[in-house]
C-alpha cells in the first residue's frame, strides 16, 4: 500500500467559490487509489494551510498536483519547494497543463500524466517508473468510483441562490469543436455515465445534506433523448439543480422537462451575438439559435446565464455592443463578460494565424482577468483598449440590472 497526497492548488485569489466546490478530478483519483488498496490523502489548499500539507507530506510515498496553465508559476515554484523539503517523495503532475504543455513541467516532476488520470495514478502507486504516462480514456464511465465517497463532509457546499449546492459530472468531454476550447484533454468525443449511476450519485448527495446540484458537464443536454430520460428520473428525487447547455439543444420539450424536474437555471456559452464571429469560433450556432434557446428557457420560467467572450477572432467593439444590447433585449438573468484566453493546444494557440490573431504564449493568463493573451487587432495597439472596454461593458450590464456587481443577480433568494 502506498500513501499518495493529492494536492489541489489555492484558487481563492481568482475564484470567489474556491473552496466551496470540491475538485472533482481529485475525488475520482482518490476513489481509484482506494479501490486498489492504496491510501489517498487529499490536501485542498483552499482549506489546508501549507503547514497542514507539510504534515501530510511526512508520510507520503508520492505526491500529485493538479496543474492548470493560469497557475503555472505557482505550480513550478511549489514543486521546487516540495523537492527541496521532501526529496525522496516522487512528484506527479496531472490535469490540463500537464496534458497540453508537458515539456514545461519535465524539470519539476518525476511523473507527468497526460489525459485522464485514474488508471495512471494507480499504475504509478503500483511502481510504474515512466516519466510521461498516457493510459488513454475510460470508455465506460460507470467503471469509475463514485467520487462523493471521498468527500470530506463539512468542507464543501456552495450557496447558489439560497441552496446548499454540490457539483457533479454526468459526462466527460464534448462533441463540438470551439476554437478556444481544450476539451480534447478528456477525449475527442463525449462519454456519459448511465442514468442509473447519476441517480445513485444524486441520492448520495442528498444523504450528505445537499439540496441542490450544479451539473458541470460542458453540455448536459447534448444527447437530447438521454437528457429527457435523466430529467424524468431527477423529477422523482425532489432536488433543485442547474445545468450548462448549448442553445441549439434547448428545445421547448427539454426546457419544460428541465423546469418540471427541479432545474432552476441553465447556463449558455453564448460568446457573441454575431454570426460571423460565431462562425469563426466554430460554435456551430447562430444568433437565431441563441435567441430561440434563450426564449425556450424563459418561456418555462428557467433563469438564464450567458457567458460572453469580448475579443474573439473577428469581434470588435461594435459587435460587442450589439451583443450587449441583445443580452439586454432578452433580459438574461445573469451575464458574464470575459476576455479571451488562449490555452495550450487549443486551435487558437496552435494556429493563431488561421484566425487573424496573435497570441502571447507566456503562461499565467486566465479568462477572469481584464488582460488577454489574444490580440485580434480590434482593441487598440497591443490590446491597450481592452481592459477599459471590458469594464465599460460590465458596468453597462450592471447598470441595466440595477447591480453593484456585474455578475450577480438574485444570488440569495
Amino acid at each position: 500500500m502506498s500513501n499518495i497526497i493529492l494536492i489541489s492548488p489555492p484558487e481563492k485569489q481568482n475564484l470567489m467559490e474556491a473552496g466551496d466546490r470540491p475538485a472533482m478530478s481529485t475525488l475520482y483519483l482518490a476513489g481509484a487509489l482506494r479501490r486498489e488498496g492504496h491510501r489517498p490523502i487529499i490536501s485542498d489548499l483552499n482549506h489546508d494551510s501549507y503547514q497542514d500539507l507539510n504534515n501530510k507530506m511526512k508520510i507520503a510515498d508520492y505526491a500529485g498536483i493538479s496543474t492548470f496553465t493560469p497557475y503555472y508559476q505557482w505550480t513550478t515554484n511549489f514543486a521546487s519547494h516540495l523537492k527541496q523539503n521532501f526529496p525522496n517523495v516522487p512528484l506527479i503532475a496531472g490535469g490540463p497543463h500537464a496534458t497540453t504543455a508537458t515539456e514545461s513541467l519535465l524539470p519539476y516532476f518525476d511523473h507527468i500524466v497526460q489525459g485522464e488520470g485514474e488508471r495512471a495514478i494507480v499504475a504509478i502507486a503500483n511502481g510504474l517508473e515512466d516519466k510521461v504516462i498516457d493510459m488513454g480514456y475510460e470508455p465506460e464511465l460507470d467503471n469509475l468510483p463514485i467520487p462523493f465517497n471521498e468527500l470530506e463532509l463539512g468542507k464543501y457546499g456552495m450557496n447558489q441562490e439560497g441552496y446548499k449546492t454540490i457539483t457533479m459530472t454526468t459526462s466527460r468531454s464534448c462533441n463540438y469543436n470551439c476554437v478556444f476550447c481544450t476539451k480534447d484533454i478528456l477525449g475527442k468525443k463525449q462519454r456519459f455515465h448511465s442514468v442509473d449511476r447519476v441517480v445513485e450519485e444524486i441520492k448520495l448527495a442528498k444523504k450528505m445534506g445537499f439540496n441542490s446540484v450544479y451539473f458541470i458537464d460542458d453540455n448536459f443536454t447534448s444527447d437530447t433523448e438521454r437528457a429527457l430520460h435523466l430529467t424524468d428520473e431527477i423529477k422523482k428525487l425532489d432536488i433543485s439543480y442547474r445545468v450548462m447547455s448549448r442553445t441549439d439543444k434547448m428545445t421547448p420539450e427539454l426546457a419544460y422537462n428541465l423546469k418540471d424536474s427541479g432545474a432552476r437555471s441553465v447556463s449558455f456559452g453564448l460568446e457573441h451575438f454575431d454570426d460571423n464571429v460565431l462562425k469563426i469560433a466554430r460554435k456551430g450556432e447562430t444568433i437565431e439559435t441563441h435567441l430561440q434557446g434563450i426564449r425556450n428557457a424563459h418561456d418555462v420560467g428557467l433563469k438564464t446565464r450567458g457567458s460572453f467572450i469580448i475579443n474573439l477572432p473577428g469581434a470588435t467593439k461594435e459587435t460587442t455592443m450589439k451583443t450587449l444590447e441583445l443580452a439586454k433585449q432578452e433580459n438574461l438573468t445573469f451575464a458574464d463578460w470575459y476576455a479571451l484566453t488562449a490555452y495550450p493546444d487549443s486551435q487558437i494557440w496552435n494556429t493563431p494565424e488561421k484566425f487573424g490573431i496573435t497570441v502571447d504564449k507566456d503562461y499565467g493568463f486566465n479568462q477572469l482577468s481584464l488582460v488577454s493573451n489574444v490580440d485580434n487587432g480590434n482593441f487598440g495597439k497591443n490590446n491597450k483598449e481592452l481592459p477599459d472596454f471590458i469594464n465599460e461593458v460590465r458596468n453597462d450590464w450592471a447598470e441595466f440590472k440595477g447591480l453593484k456587481c456585474a455578475w450577480e443577480a438574485e444570488r440569495y433568494e
